[in-house]
């Protein structure tokens, strides 16, 4: 296989952990701004995740609406994403 999310699976026997952020990373890019959407939120979130790990990374897209989430992914990293979960 090619990874797990088990970080002492990593530790203990080199299998490279792969994985995607906690609802709470894309709950802290929540703002006051007038006119944002929970959509704005969530790709503000993305492109940070992107910016930091790379295009190929797994965006969590059911923080706030699974079918918006998935447009918004879509809309950030477009046809190289890695994966959605």
């Amino acid at each position: 296989f090619t990874g797990s999310s088990n970080l002492e699976a990593e530790r203990r026997h080199g299998v490279p952990a792969l994985g995607t952020s906690a609802h709470a990373f894309t709950l802290l890019h929540t703002t006051d701004g007038v006119g944002q959407t929970t959509s704005d939120w969530e790709k503000a979130a993305f492109r940070a995740q992107i910016d930091a790990l790379g295009i190929d990374t797994t965006l969590l897209v059911d923080t706030y609406d699974i079918t918006a989430g998935v447009a918004n992914a879509i809309e950030v990293a477009g046809p190289a994403l890695g994966a959605v979960r």
